[in-house]
């Protein structure tokens, strides 16, 4: 589970990474934004990445509700148009408004996102990973992290 979990996280961040060919669809962001958000959203264990300049933010649907209502609510008519700006990069996050938020902010090695923008997603995979079926892929073990 834990590989998984990694995998995802290194797949959306490499997403993440290079925001001139990222576009979330519109169904995925009114799907994730469904809810009143009074009790937490079945979304929530989603990694969600966002941008902060010079960084990238990991965080969750729950969460980004919350710096919507906090920050954004009298910028968007609602909370499917700011998480489709919020996802789609086209927000850039200040660093203080994600300090107080259950959001975990990352510089992104340079080496690994030119790599990336030079190879694309199949040599990136090709490098880091193992397919285990049709669109499955776990990490190496020397990539792995270590507890």
């Amino acid at each position: 589970m834990k590989k998984l979990i990694y995998i995802t996280f290194i797949s959306l961040l490499v997403i993440a990474c290079n925001d001139k060919k990222t576009n979330i669809d519109n169904s995925t962001i009114k799907q994730l934004s469904k809810g009143d958000f009074k009790i937490p959203s079945r979304y929530g264990y989603l990694l969600l990445f966002i941008n902060s300049g010079d960084s990238i933010g990991c965080t969750n649907i729950n969460v980004l509700h919350g710096i919507y209502i906090q920050n954004y609510s009298s910028s968007y008519n609602d909370f499917e148009a700011f998480l489709s700006d919020a996802l789609n990069q086209k927000i850039t996050f200040r660093h203080d408004t994600l300090k107080n938020s259950s959001v975990n902010v990352f510089a992104v090695n340079t080496a690994t996102k030119s790599k990336y923008e030079k190879d694309g997603i199949s040599g990136f995979l090709k490098l880091y990973c193992v397919e285990k079926g049709k669109n499955k892929f776990i990490v190496k073990k020397q990539y792995q992290a270590t507890d």
